[in-house]
């Protein structure tokens, strides 16, 4: 559930040790074993460079990782456990609803949260430019889930590929040079 039931979809999902790519590449990878920031996925061809990126980190306390959502000046952190942090405020904890406006004096909304009622652990968020992403917390995994073709036609690289609907050459750097291995990918980002 999540995105509208007659709109396909395509799923990146990274577990502890190996990722399987939007355009459905699987490849080994450990993601947890550091403090590290691994961006999953982000707007590579966009003018304003990383207009958006998601990146996954081990987390703290009740958190056995961390997902972090960067949108210009925002941050979105939603913890395993489904919490919600936004720009370090942790009042929106258990909000089903957040909307992140452009300014306290602009109040255009730039990004707006929803958590699914069906499952704590489903964020769904609309990003700039109408983006939608959906965001699974599972145990020990993250599945990010795109509209099909939403996103495509746009280059979007990290641990989650480039989206561009083939297999072949999924392994690039950040600059989109061709890599040999999906470990090689991974930890260019």
């Amino acid at each position: 559930g999540g995105l509208q039931e007659d709109e396909k979809a395509i799923e990146c999902h990274v577990q502890s040790d190996r990722v399987k790519t939007f355009d459905q590449v699987e490849y080994s990878y450990y993601t947890l074993n550091n403090s590290c920031h691994h961006v999953l996925t982000t707007d590579c061809a966009s003018e304003k460079r990383n207009a958006y990126a998601v990146t996954l980190s081990s987390g703290g306390g009740a958190d056995k990782y961390l997902v972090r959502v960067t949108l210009d000046k925002d941050v979105i952190d939603i913890g395993q456990s489904g919490g919600i942090s936004v720009n370090g405020n942790d009042s929106y904890r258990r909000a089903n609803r957040i909307r992140i406006r452009e300014s306290a004096t602009n109040h255009k909304v730039i990004a707006s949260i929803t958590r699914l009622a069906t499952n704590d652990n489903i964020i769904r968020l609309q990003l700039p430019n109408s983006d939608l992403l959906q965001v699974t917390l599972e145990q020990s995994s993250v599945k990010l889930k795109i509209p099909a073709g939403r996103f495509q036609g746009r280059r979007t690289c990290g641990l989650c590929g480039d989206n561009n609907g083939e297999a072949m050459g999924e392994f690039k750097n950040s600059a989109g040079c061709a890599l040999s291995t999906g470990s090689l990918m991974a930890a260019s980002f």
